[in-house]
C-alpha cells in the first residue's frame, strides 16, 4: 500500500496504533531518557500524547536524519512513558521517560506530521538462565564502571546494578558506551540468558579497550 512500509510479521495480529519518535539512540526497558523537544511535529505528538495521556515508541534510526528528515527506524523498539515535563521558552519541551516493554513495528503509517505505526508486542521467548551468568554479568559490570569513571567521572554505585536477570540484561544496554546498532542487538535479543551473555561479551571487551585508553592517558601524563 502506497504511504506505508511492511515489514515481516513476527509478533500476534493483537497490534495497536503508537506515535514513533526515531532517535540515535536506543531505549531499553526500565531505563530512563531525556528529551529535548524542539521540532514542531514532535511538539504536537508530545501535546497529543499528554491530551490523551499515552504513550509513544521510541525506536532506532537505521537509515536518514533524525532533525528535519524522514527517518526509517528499526523494526524494533521501546514504549515509553513520560515521567517529567517542564516546558520551555517558543513550545520547546524538556521531557523524562522511562523504557517499558518492547514492540515491534507491522506497519508504518505517515498520515500525521510525525510518525505512527501499528505495533505488536516483542516478548521474551526463553527465561532460562544461569546464576553463575548472573554473577559473571554484574562484576563485569562493576569493573566497567569502574574504569569509565577513571576516564569521565561520574558515579554509579554497585547496589545499584540490578540482581532479577532481565532488568540486568537491559541495564547493561544502557550503560554500555558503544554504537547504538549494538545496542540495538542486545534490545531484539528475545533470550534473557543470550542477551546477558551477549551483553557480557561487549562489556568485557570494552573493558580492555577502556584499559588500553587509560593506560595511555597514564603513561602520557606521568611524562
Amino acid at each position: 500500500m502506497s504511504g506505508e512500509t511492511i515489514y515481516i510479521d513476527r509478533v500476534s495480529l493483537m497490534s495497536y496504533k503508537l506515535r514513533l519518535f526515531p532517535l540515535n539512540v536506543v531505549l531499553f526497558p526500565y531505563t530512563k531518557l531525556s528529551l529535548h523537544i524542539f521540532e514542531e511535529r514532535y511538539k504536537i505528538m508530545i501535546k497529543h500524547c499528554l491530551e490523551d495521556d499515552s504513550k509513544f515508541g521510541v525506536v532506532l534510526i537505521k537509515s536518514g536524519r533524525e532533525v528535519a528528515g524522514d527517518a526509517e527506524p528499526f523494526s524494533v523498539g521501546t514504549v515509553a512513558r513520560i515521567v517529567s515535563l517542564k516546558k520551555l521558552d517558543e513550545g520547546r519541551m524538556s521531557l523524562t521517560v522511562v523504557g517499558e516493554k518492547r514492540f515491534q513495528i507491522t506497519s508504518l503509517l505517515h498520515s500525521m506530521p510525525y510518525l505512527e505505526a501499528f505495533v505488536g508486542k516483542y516478548d521474551d521467548t526463553h527465561s532460562e538462565f544461569d546464576q553463575d551468568d548472573i554473577m559473571e554479568a554484574r562484576e563485569a559490570l562493576s569493573n566497567y564502571i569502574q574504569i569509565l569513571q577513571r576516564l569521565i567521572g561520574g558515579w554509579t554505585s554497585d547496589n545499584d546494578i540490578p540482581k532479577d536477570p532481565v532488568s540486568l540484561s537491559y541495564y547493561i544496554g544502557d550503560i554500555l558506551r558503544v554504537d547504538s546498532v549494538d545496542k540495538q542487538g542486545l534490545l531484539e535479543e528475545c533470550s534473557i540468558r543470550t542477551r546477558i551473555l551477549k551483553a557480557t561479551k561487549i562489556v568485557r571487551n570494552h573493558s580492555d579497550k577502556l584499559n588500553q585508553l587509560l593506560s595511555a592517558e597514564l603513561k602520557r601524563s606521568s611524562n
